[in-house]
C-alpha cells in the first residue's frame, strides 16, 4: 500500500465495510481499485483504449503513442440515485490547459465518453491559470457547471485528492485536497436530481504529444458514504522559529477548536501560545506562536487537547516533544581535523574494509552544539562550503565526496560534499573555517608524518594522537594502527596523551619596511599573544599587531607594526 495517507486508507477501508451493513440506503455496484495488483484488467475490469494505458508502481498511467489525441478507460460502478460517495487521486505532470486536461466520470450512461451521454464528471484543466477542480453535469453533448473549486489549485503539476458526495436529498458536494491526500476541503455544493441511471465510471485524457505519459490516477472508490469516526492524530510537531511551532494532523481539524489557545500548553516556563491559526491552504496544519521564544537547546513538551475534526471526533490528549536548536559559534580548536585518508590504494583487506575513497574526519572536542552550515573545508587550492549539519559535542564526522557517502555511512556520521577537494598523497594544507570565516583548525601534513615507510605508501590513514595538543604537527600525528587501516567515525587508534611542554623559541627578527618587523618562531604560537608582550625602545607611541591565526605552514610568523623605525626589540615568551 502506498505512503499517501496509508493509515487513513486502512481506517477508511474498515469503515467502508461497516457502512455496507449499516447504511439504510441501498447502493448498487460498489467498487474500489488502487491498482496494487499492477493491472486494470481484473478486479475490476476496465475497458476502452487499453493499449494507451499502463500500471506503473501501483498507479494507472497514460501511455499513449507519440501524437496528440484522447484516450479513455471505463468500468462499472453505481448509479447516482441514492446517497453515495466517489473519491480518487489524480496527478498531472504538467500545467493543465484546454489542450491538456482530464475528465473523471463518476457516473455515465455510456462507456464511450467521446459520445453524447448523461452523467456527471470532474474536469481538471482549462484555459488560463485559474485551473481548478470543477464538477459538471452532462446531458447529451451539453455540459453544465455545477460546482467550481478554488481557482488555481490545479494550475501547475497538480497532485489532487478529490471526493464527491451525493446526499439522500440529491445535494452534491465537491471536496478536494490540493496535497493529494484525504484532508479534503469543501469546494462547494449544488442540488441536482436529473440523472439517476448512469453506472459507468472512468477517465478521459486529452493531451498533446509532450504529455503522452504524464496523466496518473489512483485510489478509485465508489460506494456508501464513508463515515469518519476516527479522531485526528498528530503527525508531527515542527519548530519553525524561536517561538513558533507547526502542528500537522493526519486530517483536517475543526477551526474553532484548533484556534483555541487554551487547548495547548508547553512546559519549561513557556506556557500557552498567544495565537493558534489553521493554515489557509492546509486545514490539517496549525501554526502556534509563543511570546518570549523558547530556551535554546532545551527539551520541551507540547500538550495538545480537545482538537476535533470536521465530523466532531475529538482527539485524546497528545504530548509531543520538541526543542529549539540554536547553534553556538565555534572558536579556534573547538573542532579539529582529526584523521586524514589521502592515499587509499593498498588498504589492508580486513573487515570492515575501508572504502577506496578519500575522506577527512573532524572531531568536536568542545561542549558546544554546532551547525556546520556555511562553514568551509578546503586545501591549499580551494575552500568548499559545507551544508547544514548539526554536530554534537564529542561527535566524529566523516567528510567525503557525495559519490562515496553511502560507502562511509556504516562507519559513522557522514557529511557529503558535491565537490570534495583532492588530497595530495605526499602532503597538503587542510583548513576548517566557521561561518564567519574564522580559522578553526589547520593541518599541513606530509608523508613523513606516518612514521612508517610501509604505511606512507598508501592504505592507512593519518590520525591525531592528542586532541589537547592541536598545534603540534608531525609530533602529534602518526599512521593508524587499526587492522583495516583507519578509524573513520570513531576514536582514533593512536589516541593518547602527547602534551607539548616546550615553549616556542624566537629564531630571528626581520625588518620588512620602516614600520614592520617580522618575528619567526620555531613552532606555531597562540593568537592570544597581545600587544603587551612586545616592547621596543626609542619612545614608541603606539603598537598594533597582526597574527595570521594558525597559518597553514610552520614556522609561524608574527608581524608587529609601529609608527616609526626600530632597531631594538624585547619579547616575552608565551605558549599554546
Amino acid at each position: 500500500m502506498k505512503n499517501r495517507a496509508v493509515k487513513k486508507m486502512i481506517q477508511r477501508f474498515f469503515l467502508w465495510i461497516l457502512c455496507c451493513f449499516v447504511l439504510s440506503a441501498t447502493v448498487q455496484g460498489q467498487m474500489s481499485d488502487n491498482f496494487s495488483d499492477e493491472n486494470f484488467t481484473a478486479n475490476p475490469a476496465w475497458q476502452g483504449d487499453a493499449e494507451m494505458f499502463t500500471v506503473v508502481s501501483g498507479e494507472l498511467r497514460l501511455n499513449a503513442a507519440a501524437a496528440a489525441g484522447t484516450a479513455q478507460l471505463a468500468t462499472t460502478a453505481l448509479n447516482p440515485n441514492a446517497a453515495a460517495e466517489w473519491n480518487f487521486y489524480v496527478r498531472l505532470g504538467f500545467a493543465p490547459s484546454d489542450n491538456n486536461y482530464c475528465k473523471i466520470y463518476i457516473a455515465a450512461d455510456n462507456s464511450d465518453f467521446s459520445q453524447p451521454l448523461n452523467g456527471y464528471f470532474v474536469r481538471i484543466g482549462e484555459n488560463g491559470s485559474a485551473d481548478g477542480v470543477d464538477f459538471y453535469k452532462q446531458e447529451g453533448s451539453t455540459e453544465t457547471l455545477l460546482i467550481s473549486s478554488t481557482d488555481g489549485i490545479a494550475a501547475t503539476n497538480p497532485v489532487l485528492g478529490v471526493k464527491i458526495i451525493r446526499t439522500a436529498a440529491a445535494e452534491w458536494q465537491l471536496w478536494a485536497d490540493a496535497a493529494g491526500g484525504t484532508n479534503y476541503q469543501l469546494q462547494g455544493a449544488a442540488t441536482d436530481n436529473s440523472i439517476t441511471q448512469a453506472d459507468w465510471l472512468g477517465v478521459q485524457c486529452t493531451f498533446t504529444s509532450s504529455n503522452i505519459q504524464k496523466f496518473f490516477f489512483d485510489n478509485f472508490y465508489a460506494g456508501a458514504i464513508i463515515i469518519d469516526t476516527t479522531a485526528p492524530q498528530v503527525v508531527s510537531v515542527s519548530v519553525t522559529g524561536n517561538g513558533t511551532l507547526d502542528i500537522l494532523f493526519d486530517e483536517a481539524v475543526q477551526e474553532t477548536a484548533a484556534e483555541n489557545i487554551v487547548n495547548y500548553a508547553t512546559n519549561g516556563g513557556v506556557g500557552a501560545p498567544n495565537s493558534a491559526v489553521v493554515d489557509g491552504g492546509n486545514p490539517a496544519l496549525v501554526h502556534l506562536t509563543f511570546n518570549g521564544g523558547f530556551p535554546p537547546n532545551v527539551p520541551l513538551e507540547l500538550s495538545i487537547n480537545n482538537i476535533a475534526d470536521n465530523q466532531g471526533n475529538v482527539a485524546a490528549v497528545f504530548t509531543e516533544p520538541f526543542s529549539y536548536f540554536q547553534a553556538a559559534v565555534a572558536e579556534p580548536f573547538d573542532v579539529l581535523i582529526n584523521e586524514i585518508f589521502a592515499d587509499y590504494e593498498g588498504a589492508p583487506d580486513v573487515e570492515p574494509v575501508l572504502p577506496a575513497a578519500e575522506f577527512v574526519e573532524i572531531y568536536n572536542r568542545s561542549d558546544k552544539v554546532l551547525d556546520l552550515q556555511n562553514w568551509t573545508f578546503g586545501d591549499a587550492s580551494a575552500d568548499k562550503t559545507l551544508p547544514a549539519f548539526v554536530v554534537q559535542p564529542n561527535d566524529y564526522i566523516i567528510i567525503c565526496a557525495e559519490a562515496d557517502a553511502s560507502a562511509f555511512a556504516s562507519f559513522g556520521k557522514t557529511l557529503a560534499l558535491a565537490s570534495f577537494p583532492s588530497l595530495n598523497n605526499d602532503g597538503d594544507v587542510l583548513s576548517l573555517k566557521n561561518q564567519n570565516g574564522e580559522l578553526i583548525h589547520s593541518v599541513s601534513y606530509n608523508s613523513s608524518w606516518y612514521g612508517d615507510a610501509l604505511k606512507e605508501n598508501g592504505g592507512w590513514t593519518l590520525e591525531m594522537i592528542d586532541a589537547d595538543n592541536p598545534c603540534a604537527e608531525a609530533s602529534n600525528w602518526r599512521a593508524s594502527v587499526a587492522a583495516n587501516g583507519g578509524t573513520p567515525g570513531k576514536v582514533n587508534s593512536v589516541k593518547g596523551t602527547n602534551p607539548d611542554t616546550i615553549a616556542p623559541e624566537l629564531v630571528r627578527v626581520g625588518i620588512i619596511d620602516n614600520t614592520t618587523l617580522q618575528l619567526l618562531f620555531d613552532e606555531s604560537v597562540s593568537s592570544d599573544a597581545g600587544f603587551s608582550n612586545y616592547t621596543i625602545s626609542n619612545s614608541i607611541v603606539q603598537w598594533q599587531h597582526f597574527l595570521p591565526q594558525f597559518q597553514n605552514a610552520a614556522p609561524y610568523i608574527i608581524r608587529a607594526f609601529a609608527k616609526q623605525h626600530h632597531l631594538y626589540y624585547q619579547y616575552q615568551r608565551w605558549h599554546l
